[in-house]
């Protein structure tokens, strides 16, 4: 008897990768607000070990926390050709998708600037306690700012609350005292900063290689090409990529004091060196494709061809390949690593084979996707001194991507075959709300425990009793995910 496959996704959502954002930016503020010093080697970024985490770039190794980072970025690149098919398709031009994109760029710069701005931790301590109450009004103000707003109102109407927001975030800007010196645009969170680069530079390579493939992976060979030739010292590209100034307006300006260094320092917006992240989002931009394919042909209509235990096979060989890839390179066992992950990988093609509708179809050319990625990265392992996050490694952004890409598709058989999208709602709405989450901590939580007085002892429990903080900061994370989950079903979202 014929089973029916259980699709549960529309065209114009695709829930897996919300969940997979989701899960990536709650891990993100697992691994930000974690007892310091204090766990193993294994619960914090390989190059900054405890107990002191002095940062050791000569010291290989990959850790969950390691992956949180490239799993957002994937999960970003994936997203572009989602986003801007469509508009395509519906009539807009290149050159206007172009300038979509640019404009969000600056919108991602703008909102890095004003979360550094508004950290409670960078408030001068003349403010006291007010500080707390001032950054839990500034994360409510960016609504009115970047917001998408679910009530019916009038486009003038919508205006003139953004408008109103960024009035009022600019007059305290101006007023505001940070200890050594006042507003700076060149103050900016770094994570957004660099999702602020890629969001331009990875939507506009798929967009001038939509329809070709090869050309987007030549574009990638290119960028392989200097980051090779940028490490020579004297090569014209090392050379090149330090040029963000325009000498001559510094001149012709006579800033002295630097208040006109925005003129001619782009620095606050552009950084060649974020590029290096593109390894990882044209690769995200290939699966972003092949979910674009699968919406247009998805048809609940459709049998399952599958047999159960193929699909409970490759559920359970998924999480273990990420397990074992973990293990195996933070334990620096990396010929046993490849082994291994070469036998996992031919495992989990061999139970994607022979697909026919197109779930399946998908599910298959996802995971030769990932493996790909996933073996390339692994056999450049020992180049640059082994697997690091910082400085990124080349065969950090392939293994990275490849894991990335073998988690989409376990969510994909959790979501449509187990028909679990309902447990797994908070990541959805984490993930369609992610900024929200992301300054939830910083601006939210941690100022709120400090107005009842209980930020300092729980951070004295994280000095005494490490694991007990880790199950608060536990809980606290599943609080950030409930708070931004009401946001998101209320439809209001931070939209950057």
């Amino acid at each position: 008897m014929s089973v029916q496959f259980n699709s549960i996704s529309e065209p114009k959502r695709i829930y897996s990768l919300d969940i997979l954002r989701g899960i990536a930016i709650l891990l993100m503020l697992l691994a930000n607000n974690e007892p310091f010093g204090s766990l193993p080697s294994w619960m914090y970024h390989a190059q900054t070990p405890p107990p002191t985490h002095q940062f050791n770039p000569q010291l290989p190794g990959l850790t969950w926390v390691d992956l949180v980072f490239p799993f957002f970025i994937f999960s970003m690149g994936a997203a572009i050709p989602l986003s801007l098919e469509r508009r395509l398709n519906n009539g807009l031009s290149k050159s206007r998708a172009v300038l979509v994109s640019l404009k969000r760029w600056f919108f991602l710069v703008g909102f890095a600037v004003y979360a550094k701005h508004i950290s409670p931790y960078y408030l001068a301590d003349s403010y006291g306690e007010w500080k707390w109450v001032i950054a839990i009004l500034l994360y409510l103000l960016m609504f009115s700012i970047w917001g998408r707003l679910p009530w019916a109102m009038h486009r003038k109407i919508r205006l003139l609350i953004k408008s109103a927001g960024i009035a009022a975030a600019a007059v305290f800007f101006a007023f505001a005292d940070y200890g050594d010196k006042g507003f700076d645009i060149y103050r900016n969170d770094i994570i957004l900063f660099v999702l602020s680069n890629l969001a331009f530079w990875g939507a506009l390579c798929w967009i001038l290689t939509r329809n070709n493939i090869v050309l987007r992976f030549g574009v990638l060979a290119f960028i392989l090409a200097v980051r090779l030739v940028s490490q020579v010292d004297g090569s014209w590209i090392s050379q090149a990529g330090s040029f963000i100034q325009v000498p001559f307006l510094k001149e012709m300006l006579h800033d002295k004091g630097g208040h006109w260094r925005w003129v001619y320092d782009y620095s606050w917006f552009l950084n060649w060196s974020f590029l290096k992240y593109l390894f990882i989002i044209i690769p995200a931009t290939a699966v972003g494709d092949l979910f674009n394919e699968w919406a247009r042909k998805s048809d609940s209509s459709l049998v399952r061809e599958w047999s159960r235990w193929r699909y409970l096979i490759a559920a359970f060989l998924v999480p273990l390949l990420i397990i074992t890839t973990l293990v195996g390179l933070q334990s620096r066992l990396v010929l046993g690593t490849f082994a291994v992950g070469l036998l996992l990988s031919a495992a989990i093609v061999f139970i994607a084979r022979s697909s026919e509708n197109p779930t399946e179809f998908l599910l298959n050319k996802l995971i030769r996707n990932a493996v790909f990625w996933y073996l390339l990265g692994l056999i450049l392992e020992p180049y640059e001194g082994g697997i690091k996050k910082d400085p990124s490694t080349i065969s950090y952004y392939f293994v990275t991507a490849g894991l990335a890409g073998f988690s989409a598709a376990g969510i994909i058989i959790l979501v449509h075959y187990y028909g679990l999208l309902k447990y797994l709602k908070l990541f959805v709405y984490n993930g369609q709300n992610p900024m929200a989450a992301y300054l939830a901590a910083q601006n939210v939580f941690w100022p709120a425990l400090a107005l009842i007085n209980l930020r300092e002892p729980i951070t004295g429990v994280y000095t005494e009793y490490p694991w007990l903080g880790f199950c608060i900061t536990v809980i606290l994370v599943a609080a950030i995910g409930i708070w931004v989950s009401l946001f998101s079903k209320k439809k209001i979202y931070l939209r950057t």
